[in-house]
């Protein structure tokens, strides 16, 4: 019962509790590196946002970096898709009559048209 009750207040309190503990998070992360301009003399609010700038540019770049590896991905699809059905007809080609390889080819067939049935839906305009 107890349980279920701190499953609520967390799920209910989410919008405070996510942005304190991300804050959190920073504020411990962030002081070491505080810390240490304050010992290179370094005054306290030019330390904090620094630290707190050179964070969120570190963050940023990050962020690019995974958002251009994701893009790639996406662009690369279609090659990836005929690497898999060249490589699975290949496969059910040197095994021909095994059931397992003429499973595996067709459902790659299927993932592949259920992607390009999702690219086609994407590309249309919504009405």
């Amino acid at each position: 019962m107890i349980l279920i009750g701190v499953a609520v207040i967390l799920r209910l309190g989410q919008e405070i509790f996510v942005p304190l503990a991300l804050s959190l998070l920073l504020a411990f992360t962030l002081a070491p590196i505080v810390s240490f301009l304050r010992k290179r003399s370094v005054p306290k609010i030019a330390a904090v946002l620094l630290a707190v700038v050179s964070a969120f540019c570190a963050i940023a770049v990050f962020s690019m970096v995974v958002a251009t590896q994701v893009t790639n991905l996406a662009e690369n699809i279609p090659t990836y898709q005929r690497n898999l059905v060249d490589k699975v007809h290949s496969l059910a080609q040197a095994g021909a009559g095994n059931g397992v390889l003429d499973h595996l080819s067709r459902a790659v067939e299927r993932v592949g048209a259920e992607i390009q049935t999702r690219a086609i839906e994407s590309k249309s305009p919504t009405a």
